[in-house]
């Protein structure tokens, strides 16, 4: 074609018509480039539609979440009342009972009433004091009672026969002790107060907020009435319905009946609960900023056309700012050096090139050890700064055949080809750690660091790039966990033992949906009034086809991946809610995680749990380690302070096992103080051993103090006297009893003082 060219200009009939054509080129290329601009807008503008309905949807989520956590929270609180008047404890069920009407009638999360169905679809307790009503015709009581449904049901909005009010109902069935079907336990919710909680979300100018139930899609709440067509429900097999039932999450375009535009929407279906969270907003309104943009370049292409140098000189600019974007797409935008999409792209000719010619391609991920204690300490600029100094220390000890990549956040990566042996990538990760062991100089401060290695080899550990930098993570992985400021080789055994981590991770992120947690609790026995006044709670995971796991293997885990926080709240709550059954002299003590204080997390939910079980505060106590005081800030000692304006008792765990103990004690003005077991195992060394000295150091401290103390791990006789001769206050381990089940705590209150009775017989 471009030969043709010459004699299609020949042909014209003026000479001048070739400025024309050089115009029309011009205009037609620029032309070209507006629309790919406004059509990259148009998907911006629909995008940005998408993440606000998307955050909206998640925001309507969590409301979700918690309205259904106080709905289980009443279901457990029925289920325990039945179990006690079950039992024969009328006047614990009757606490459990007022307590229930307590909870309905504050009207927290648009509760407007809880019911119990008896076995006999009677209501037969209600806290709108209403009983007697026939509601065994009701779907929910077929679906619990003959289909032996035990999951959560939730039933469209209907009129309640005991209330007269339109209301949704989610019940879940009640048990008795043998597992056989009791009848259901009964919450009743008020769209209307739904939908004004829908309202306090703020949604932003042009969102609606709905909530409907799956599968049908009724419509349960509205954030409020403006745009009846975006209000109208979908058909139940509208591919949004059948969506949120399986993804749980997505987008959804669509047009309703009544609307002549499209409407862009996003919805989100928590899981366990049969309802999809829908944030919608019409197109009219999402894309109105877009509609001018797209004026003003019509209008810009129009002046464009009469301009041809402008023409020009939008070309050379739109040119020029693809070549900028391509950059940008393959640049980290902070160190400047290249991402993980360059990465994986001129790995992947290294890597054939080896399988063709021979050699090796060393692939080695630094990770920075605690880095974030630069962000917390010097704040994100320094740490930004921080990121770029180390590149460019890096970047000095490189070859230029090697290629530099930042991954993500505080992870480099080093790309080497033509290597010979691993010996080669030993020892280039030597100089790389020795690379940073000079402090860095970074905006007046001096910033020690260290770092761990993860390496993996091509073609040993992979033939593709995926594959390589995958097993590079998990040699760095073990590297972090096992001894920092070192590298590690990938072995193939550490891939099995990811997995059997994933595995376990996998596992425990459903324990506590499939119930498969469980608390036991060990006395703790009074050395002065020689009796139990009090347990530990202790988790347990039955692992189903596994058995019970271990707390040293699972919390870790759940700490690490923030599960912990969920799994935290719900042993809190439990414990509390078994304790109020117990008699009112013995206390509970439950263990807290750091990761529970993180941004104040520890309070509210310590006060959620106590409210909800009705248990005195006096009678929790919150167990510490030095974990926590370890983030040693203020906002810290401000929880623990407020733990303790609630009235519960704040105890310091493992006393003696940390490095600054003794400085806590000064900090913070513990409750109790726990001496480490490893002590009390010594005692049996005799009168003068390490083991007294020590517990008898620490006893006579905390008594100085006016802090109580508790011995850990006593499993003889012996030790008991001695604690007994030291002055400790408690007693807790084998000696007494093993941590058993809620259902053995009875027992467990006079077991351990026939025993030593009959020991000192």
């Amino acid at each position: 074609m471009l030969a043709d060219l010459p004699r299609l200009l020949r042909s014209l009939p003026l000479r001048r018509g070739v400025p024309l054509l050089f115009w029309l080129a011009g205009t037609v290329a620029l032309a070209g480039g507006a629309t790919l601009y406004l059509h990259g807008q148009d998907r911006a503008a629909v995008q940005r539609a998408y993440t606000e309905a998307e955050a909206a949807a998640e925001t309507l989520e969590q409301l979700v979440f918690r309205v259904f956590e106080t709905v289980e929270s009443l279901h457990d609180l029925m289920q325990s009342r039945h179990s006690l008047q079950e039992a024969g404890n009328l006047a614990g069920a009757e606490a459990v009972a007022q307590h229930l009407v307590r909870v309905a009638g504050n009207g927290r999360f648009a509760v407007q009433q809880v019911s119990i169905i008896g076995a006999d679809g009677r209501m037969s307790w209600s806290s709108g004091g209403s009983s007697g009503i026939w509601l065994g015709d009701r779907p929910y009581f077929h679906a619990h009672s003959q289909l032996g449904f035990a999951g959560l049901y939730l039933s469209p909005p209907l009129v309640s026969r005991s209330t007269g009010r339109l209301g949704i109902t989610a019940t879940r069935p009640l048990r008795n002790a043998d597992g056989s079907f009791a009848g259901v336990a009964v919450v009743l919710l008020d769209p209307l107060a739904l939908s004004q909680l829908l309202q306090e979300q703020g949604p932003q100018p042009g969102l609606v907020y709905r909530l409907r139930r799956l599968p049908d899609g009724a419509l349960l709440a509205v954030s409020h009435d403006r745009d009846e067509a975006l209000a109208s429900p979908p058909n139940p097999a509208h591919p949004a319905v059948i969506a949120a039932a399986t993804t749980h999450q997505g987008r959804l375009r669509f047009v309703p009946p009544t609307l002549r535009t499209q409407v862009l929407a996003a919805f989100r279906a928590p899981r366990d609960i049969p309802l999809v969270a829908f944030a919608a907003i019409d197109e009219v309104a999402a894309l109105a900023d877009y509609r001018h943009r797209q004026a003003l370049v019509i209008l810009g292409l129009v002046i464009a056309s009469l301009v041809g140098l402008l023409a020009a000189v939008m070309f050379t600019v739109n040119r020029a700012l693809r070549e900028r974007l391509a950059d940008e797409a393959v640049r980290d935008p902070l160190t400047g050096l290249f991402n993980r999409r360059h990465l994986t792209e001129v790995m992947r000719p290294a890597v054939n090139a080896t399988a063709r010619d021979g050699g090796l391609v060393g692939l080695l991920l630094l990770d920075l050890d605690r880095f974030k204690e630069v962000n917390d300490s010097l704040g994100l600029p320094v740490g930004d700064a921080t990121l770029c100094a180390v590149a460019q220390r890096l970047r000095t000890t490189l070859r230029d055949s090697d290629t530099l990549v930042r991954l993500n956040a505080d992870v480099f990566a080093v790309m080497t080809p033509g290597m010979r042996e691993a010996g080669d990538a030993s020892a280039l990760a030597a100089r790389l750690l020795a690379a940073l062991v000079l402090p860095l100089q970074v905006q007046g401060h001096a910033i020690s660091l260290s770092a761990s290695i993860g390496i993996a080899l091509a073609p040993l550990d992979g033939g593709s790039p995926e594959q390589l930098i995958r097993n590079a993570e998990i040699a760095l992985y073990r590297a972090k966990a096992e001894a920092r400021g070192q590298h590690r080789f990938f072995e193939p055994a550490m891939d099995a033992a990811m997995q059997q981590r994933r595995a376990m991770e996998l596992g425990l992120r459903d324990a506590l949906a499939k119930q498969e947690l469980e608390l036991h609790y060990q006395p703790l026995f009074d050395l002065r009034q020689w009796r139990v006044t009090g347990f530990e709670a202790l988790l347990r995971w039955r692992r189903p086809g596994i058995g019970l796991v271990s707390p040293a293997d699972f919390i870790p885990l759940a700490e690490e991946t923030g599960l912990i926080t969920p799994i935290g709240a719900w042993v809190l709550r439990q414990a509390c809610l078994d304790a109020a059954g117990w008699p009112a002299g013995v206390k509970v003590a439950v263990n807290l995680s750091p990761v529970q204080f993180r941004d104040g997390g520890a309070v509210p939910v310590v006060q959620a749990a106590l409210e909800l079980s009705g248990l005195r505060p006096e009678r929790l106590e919150l167990e510490i380690t030095e974990g926590v005081l370890l983030q040693d800030s203020e906002e810290t000692l401000q929880q623990l302070r407020a733990l303790r304006a609630l009235g519960a008792r704040v105890a310091l765990d493992d006393f003696g096992s940390g490095y600054s103990s003794l400085n806590y004690l000064l900090r913070f003005p513990f409750d109790k103080v726990k001496i480490d077991r490893s002590f009390v195992g010594d005692l049996g060394s005799g009168a003068g051993g390490e083991g007294t000295v020590i517990v008898r150091a620490i006893i006579g401290m905390c008594r100085n103090l006016n802090i109580a103390t508790t011995a850990e791990g006593v499993e003889t006789q012996d030790q008991l006297l001695r604690l007994t001769q030291e002055g400790a206050n408690e007693a807790q381990g084998y000696l007494f009893s093993r941590p058993r089940p809620a259902a053995e705590v009875p027992a467990m209150l006079e077991e351990p003082t026939r025993k030593l009775v009959r020991a000192a017989a």
